[in-house]
């Protein structure tokens, strides 16, 4: 990397991030990589990821939406415990 320029590398300070940095610092000096911690309250207007329109109507809808609004067929632990119920005789869990 030309003198003039240096490279940053972001954690959220999760322990395993943070022992890396810690544990390669000369690594760090002299691949010139500054080391930087997000704030985690900017975590959420920073990532693409959660910028994303499929992740702000996933946010909207998960408000609305609970595990009774899902198909036994479609989450293993409802359909355990679906079957279960069936075996014992007692469907009140359903509606």
């Amino acid at each position: 990397m030309p003198d003039e320029l240096n490279a940053a590398a972001c954690c959220d300070g999760d322990l395993p991030q943070v022992h890396a940095i810690v544990s390669n610092q000369n690594l760090f000096m002299e691949t010139k990589v500054v080391a930087n911690r997000q704030n985690a309250a900017r975590t959420g207007v920073e990532q693409p990821a959660d910028l994303a329109k499929v992740f702000v109507i996933f946010k909207q809808q998960n408000k609305t939406h609970t595990v009774t609004d899902i198909d036994p067929s479609r989450h293993p632990m409802k359909m355990n415990i679906f079957i279960c119920a069936s075996i014992f005789g007692d469907m009140s869990l359903y509606g």
